[in-house]
């Protein structure tokens, strides 16, 4: 029987099965539902769109998923029904579920219409991260061919399949199908430019590359994430041409959200170190430590602060961040070099999922594992057991596949920990030496001596750990050189 929240959604009474005669047994065929023909799955299924289109996503997404159940495998109104039912479950938050119905109307290719709508649908998701790029080109673009499509649900399918060429080795040809997206004007344009940019970087023509970034920068219509990684990708070209002002420049106009721009402060701070003002390189190493950072691994935080204050001939105060470092990295190295199992070291597990490499994964298994935790809001039994199946199943795939990506990432993590841990040693051995050296004249001897130039036009505020997001790319420490120079 189908349940009478359906029967309510859909305006009909759910139909009676009749009684076993009280003689005989009642078997499992004559107790099952009555088996509907197509034309009756078929006017259920236009109801259901009608109930999905006037907003009613939980009846219209249980009625669409008994008519998805019902319908033989090879009905093209079957794929239909799982279109509109994905629909359903985006609009009801369950947005994994949605793209694992998304991906299997296009990988079966039986309905066209349906495979044109699904990837729309697909490219909305993929904007905003809720689907993963190595599966989206793995698992459903590469090699596949489509017919007409919308100009910019082709250019995404393009876009991607362009990716899965160059990483596969065929360079010739995914260079061709960016080129081919250059002359667009849609977002996968713009993301083939920057793409193309970052390829002539990869071959050394940094003329290139830049004349790509520079013009992405300067178009109006360049999608802000574009326009930030070319910003970033100047910055570092910049500093590795040792033009650090302008590296600085570049970096400071990159205007993402500051959760994300823990890596962009940090190099933000390395161009400041590079050009001498260690007042503002200082500064960056303050803003990474607000809180919005925490799980920003960041150990060169105090290599910056450490290696800034010996250039201003701070040695006590340069030699307590080596020591800070050591302190707040003690366990971990000991583990490392004692060659503890570097999973069995939570802090290190915590520290290498927070890396660029892994976070995709992370986030979209917590997703997942977040709307598996709010299936209870699914009334209908049917519907919340198909649902339970599809979150278990992909919610113990992403689990392994970000386990696998892990075991290298904590590698990775305790060899970077490690070369820091090595710089740190050889600059607190010049920091060792330079106490014996001379410094300047006894009034600037006071240890970080911070009373502002009664002269300065400057206002100046005393810090006290009370962080604001606005003032985190500009914070400077005010602290004198001691140096004879």
């Amino acid at each position: 029987m189908i349940s009478a929240v359906l029967a309510i959604a859909l305006g009909a009474a759910a139909p009676a099965a009749a009684p076993a005669p009280a003689s005989q047994p009642a078997s499992a065929e004559a107790s099952s539902e009555p088996v509907m023909s197509q034309a009756e799955l078929e006017l259920r299924l236009d109801r259901a769109i009608e109930t999905l289109l006037g907003k009613e996503h939980a009846p219209a997404a249980i009625a669409l998923h008994f008519v998805y159940k019902a319908m033989a495998e090879d009905e093209l109104k079957r794929d239909v029904a799982q279109y509109y039912l994905a629909e359903a479950l985006r609009e009801l938050g369950y947005t994994q579920a949605a793209v694992e119905h998304y991906i299997d109307v296009v990988t079966s290719r039986r309905a066209p219409d349906m495979v044109s709508r699904a990837l729309t649908a697909l490219d909305g998701l993929a904007r905003r991260g809720l689907v993963e790029e190595g599966r989206l080109i793995d698992d459903v673009l590469f090699g596949a061919q489509y017919g007409e499509l919308e100009k910019t649900t082709q250019g995404f399918v393009e876009y991607y399949q362009a990716l899965g060429e160059l990483r596969r080795g065929y360079g010739n040809w995914g260079e061709q199908r960016l080129e081919a997206l250059f002359a667009g004007d849609n977002h996968y344009s713009y993301a083939a430019r920057y793409a193309l940019g970052v390829g002539r970087m990869q071959q050394d023509n940094a003329e290139g590359a830049e004349k790509l970034f520079v013009a992405l920068i300067e178009d109006k219509k360049t999608p802000q994430k574009v326009k930030n990684d070319c910003r970033t990708a100047m910055g570092r070209l910049r500093y590795e041409q040792k033009r650090f002002d302008e590296a600085f420049d570049f970096y400071s106009q990159v205007d993402s959200p500051p959760s994300q721009q823990a890596a962009v402060l940090a190099e933000k701070a390395w161009s400041k170190v590079a050009s001498e003002d260690e007042q503002r390189a200082l500064g960056m190493t303050v803003g990474l430590g607000a809180p919005i950072y925490r799980k920003a691994f960041a150990p060169e935080r105090e290599l910056i602060r450490a290696l800034s204050l010996n250039r201003l001939c701070q040695f006590r105060a340069a030699h307590r961040s080596v020591l800070q470092f050591r302190d707040k990295y003690a366990d971990l190295l000991k583990g490392i070099r004692e060659r503890t199992p570097l999973a069995e070291m939570p802090l290190l597990v915590e520290v290498a999922l927070s890396r660029e490499e892994i976070r995709e994964i992370v986030r979209i298994y917590e997703r997942t594992k977040k709307e598996k935790d709010e299936l209870g809001a699914i009334v209908d039994k049917a519907l919340r057991g198909h649902l339970q199946a599809m979150y278990d199943t992909r919610g113990a795939l992403l689990e392994r596949k970000r386990d696998r990506k892990l075991e290298g990432l904590l590698e990775r993590t305790a060899d970077d920990l490690l070369s820091v841990d090595e710089q740190m040693g050889i600059l607190d051995y010049e920091i060792g030496i330079g106490l014996f050296k001379r410094i300047g004249s006894r009034a600037a001897r006071a240890e970080l001596d911070t009373t502002p130039p009664a002269d300065s036009s400057k206002a100046y505020f005393k810090f006290t750990g009370e962080y604001w997001s606005d003032e985190l790319r500009d914070f400077a420490v005010l602290t004198n050189d001691r140096c004879v120079r």
